[in-house]
């Protein structure tokens, strides 16, 4: 086995004492690196998770305003006749800065109501006026034949932040009509149609029963009248549906048609049902 010399053995020795100092320098450096690093990463992610966490509490706080202001609407809306809600506040002036009432005729605000949800105090502010519904889709104060009645609900809450000092405020818009309901009759006032089938047999030479089918109508019929073509020969009935003509001259051709009434008013003649003797009876 070779041996080393002295001189040999201090070299290397003199090698690993270098490279131990430059191991434990490198570790040095990186730890202070490091150190560094955090120092600038730290807080720009405490900034990044407190600016979350401040939008998302802002966006919280706003939800809950919506849902504020979408009950004072509804709230208003159920007020029958909603013509009353002009009278029900005072007049406004100066309205606050996120309301617009340009638009409106004559706004007068309703009392306050305050709601407390999730732990945070809401105010709700509702407004009143009128308006005209145009042509263009706009409700305006141009008198037009639509009236419309406006109702803007302005919810305001207190913010750590994400507000201007810190106050915050939604504001949200509705139109209902105050004109007079529409009302559709399920029962039009539509005349009844002509009886159908008119038929007619002779009981002697001046007189003819006639029979027919019943009127169709949507009002109840009240009566028909059965009529002659010739002369003044006439029956009415109540309701019935036949009826006897006399006073018929037995030399003479008649058309005799049938009419239905009701309280729309009289039908359109039926069918005529065509009699005469010498044919020894109608058609």
């Amino acid at each position: 086995m070779r041996r080393r010399s002295g001189t040999a053995r201090r070299h290397h020795a003199r090698r690993a004492d270098r490279v131990v100092r430059s191991e434990e320098g490198f570790t040095i450096i990186e730890m202070v690196v490091a150190i560094s690093l955090l120092a600038i990463v730290l807080p720009v992610f405490a900034w990044t998770f407190r600016d979350t966490t401040s939008a998302a509490s802002a966006a919280r706080l706003r939800e809950a305003a919506v849902t504020v202001a979408d009950s004072a609407l509804d709230n208003a809306r159920a007020v029958v006749p909603a013509a009353t809600l002009l009278t029900a506040g005072t007049v406004v002036t100066s309205p606050p800065a996120p309301v617009d009432l340009s638009s409106t005729v004559a706004p007068v605000a309703l009392p306050p109501q305050q709601t407390t949800l999730n732990g945070h105090v809401y105010t709700a502010t509702t407004y009143v006026g009128e308006c005209y519904l145009q042509s263009s889709g706009q409700c305006t104060t141009t008198v037009d034949l639509a009236p419309m009645e406006r109702i803007i609900a302005d919810v305001t809450w207190s913010a750590p932040s994400g507000c201007a000092n810190y106050s915050c405020a939604y504001v949200t818009s509705t139109l209902i009509s105050i004109g007079a309901d529409p009302t559709i009759d399920i029962n039009p006032a539509v005349v009844p149609q002509p009886p159908t089938d008119v038929q007619g047999q002779y009981t002697d030479y001046s007189t003819v029963q006639i029979t027919w089918t019943p009127s169709i109508s949507t009002l109840p019929v009240t009566g028909y009248t059965v009529t002659a073509s010739i002369g003044s020969a006439t029956c009415t009935t109540t309701g019935a549906t036949t009826c006897t003509l006399t006073g018929l001259n037995y030399t003479s051709s008649y058309s005799v048609t049938v009419t239905a009434t009701s309280s729309a008013g009289t039908s359109a003649p039926s069918s005529p049902w065509n009699w005469s003797w010498s044919w020894g009876g109608g058609d």
